[in-house]
């Protein structure tokens, strides 16, 4: 989770975004506009749940909240196309400029360079940015509730589906997904390294209700092998976040191949 420093500076650049948005428009001339704007729709939660495609999305961003330094020469066009031939389908592309280095153009950049499906990466505080996801062309957004109290998450989910789009929720605790109608969305996501020593817990109860029970489940983890993918399945969970930092490893491309051919090796052509 972030620090409290990190989440007020976050909610301070976005609700200045929303602000110059709601100034220069009326918000409901963009919910009409992001219809005729947006999109074909590919749905990620179809995708990841393909017995023909790896079980794992891959954030594409210039840089990470970790303060981790920037990518040079960042060309989400070009991974998108050199990943999908490895039988990767779902993207977590980032929109927001000044904390992640990424670009809404990204989005459409990504889907032209292979048939995938691409959840957009912002930080949502506000109905106008779902709309602007529209626009934008996503496919899905994804809806953190560190920064939504649970009624307003579930509202925004709503929001999202009547857009034509799916909402993946990144939650923290069970009462995240009270007022959540599990229908209607794409998956839910979790910080793996902070909850792998609670399999036990009243989390992992709730995600075996029937309810949840065809939602993907999906772990952000640093780190995968065949012995915690395994774990993981023991409690249906099936799906995985790569880290955000993934791509400013050395050979970071061939470092995924050899993840991929470790734990899937049955998806190797």
């Amino acid at each position: 989770m972030l620090t409290k420093q990190q989440k007020n500076a976050i909610v301070r650049i976005k609700s200045k975004e929303v602000a110059q948005i709601k100034k220069k428009f009326d918000i409901g001339l963009v919910r009409n506009a992001a219809f005729s704007i947006g999109t074909d729709f590919n749905s990620a939660r179809v995708a990841l749940n393909d017995p023909k495609t790896i079980p794992l999305i891959v954030p594409l961003l210039r840089k990470s909240l970790q303060g981790k330094g920037v990518i040079e020469n960042y060309q989400p066009f070009k991974i998108s196309r050199l990943l999908s031939r490895m039988k990767l389908t779902v993207f977590l592309v980032a929109s927001d400029r000044e904390l992640l280095g990424g670009d809404p153009a990204h989005i459409s950049l990504v889907k032209t360079g292979a048939e995938v499906c691409v959840i957009q990466h912002d930080f949502f505080i506000d109905e106008v940015q779902i709309y602007q996801a529209k626009s934008y062309g996503s496919d899905g957004i994804l809806l953190d509730s560190e920064f939504l109290d649970p009624k307003k998450l579930a509202s925004f989910a709503e929001i999202a589906f009547q857009m034509g789009m799916e909402a993946f929720l990144k939650i923290y605790h069970p009462a995240d997904l009270q007022y959540i109608d599990h229908e209607i969305i794409g998956g839910l996501v979790f910080d793996g390294e902070s909850i792998s020593e609670n399999l036990q817990s009243e989390f992992y109860t709730v995600l075996k209700e029937e309810k949840f029970s065809q939602l993907p489940k999906i772990i952000g983890m640093s780190r995968l092998s065949p012995e915690e993918i395994n774990q993981f399945h023991q409690y249906g969970i099936y799906h995985f976040l790569l880290n955000e930092d993934w791509l400013q490893q050395p050979d970071a491309l061939l470092e995924l191949e050899r993840l991929i051919h470790k734990n899937w090796p049955d998806h190797q052509q």
